[in-house]
């Protein structure tokens, strides 16, 4: 199975379950640069996963302002858009594994909606995010153990088959020699030798054959 780099929520490296540039993340690294998240730029990871948190955000016990809010809202929109882009490549992993990534997103929103009307402070909000995004790991983790099983499966399935069928060909070859019928051997028996002896008397002569 193929390993995925798909990053959700930002702060979600999952495990490798599938391989596959994610076109959401690209759209966030594209975008969330612009001025306007400058306001929350250290508050919270905008384009990065766990490696972009740092123990300031984890630790950050403050709320939002009004003057934040606006990129608060602009940037969960931002990754609602770019999530979008993902819909193909959901379409392409095991039903279970997009229902996750798809749960992890609107869990997501939730947590910055609440950090937006003040329920979260941002420490809350990233350290949630973390253990959101570590729930999401095990969950993948755990769908691509199963789908590698099924695949060996398949294989070992595969093989026992082909060598069944090996077996019952080398079996039939063998019927096959022991049903033919032998035929007798014939030995050759050599004419038995001809003598002919001849004795002569005078002017007559007398051959006997044997």
């Amino acid at each position: 199975m193929r390993s995925l780099i798909l990053t959700v929520l930002l702060a979600i490296p999952t495990t490798n379950v599938f391989a596959q540039q994610s076109a959401f993340r690209v759209c966030m690294e594209a975008e969330a640069g612009e001025a306007k998240y400058a306001p929350i730029s250290a508050k919270l990871a905008l384009s990065g996963g766990r490696e972009a948190t740092t123990f300031a955000m984890l630790t950050d016990q403050t709320m939002a302002s009004d003057s934040e809010k606006p990129a608060i809202a602009a940037w969960a929109d931002l990754y609602a858009r770019c999530f979008r882009h993902d819909a193909p490549y959901l379409k392409a992993i095991p039903p279970d594994a997009a229902d996750l990534i798809d749960a992890s997103v609107s869990a997501l929103i939730s947590l910055a909606a609440k950090l937006y009307i003040g329920e979260l402070t941002y420490g809350q909000f990233n350290n949630q995010r973390s253990e959101m995004g570590q729930r999401l790991r095990t969950g993948l983790a755990s769908i691509q153990q199963r789908e590698q099983s099924r695949v060996q499966a398949a294989a070992n399935a595969d093989y026992e088959a082909r060598r069944q069928m090996a077996i019952q060909f080398l079996l039939g070859q063998q019927a096959n020699q022991r049903s033919a019928p032998v035929q007798p051997f014939q030995m050759q028996v050599p004419a038995p030798a001809v003598i002919t002896n001849c004795f002569r008397f005078g002017t007559q002569t007398t051959c006997t054959t044997h």
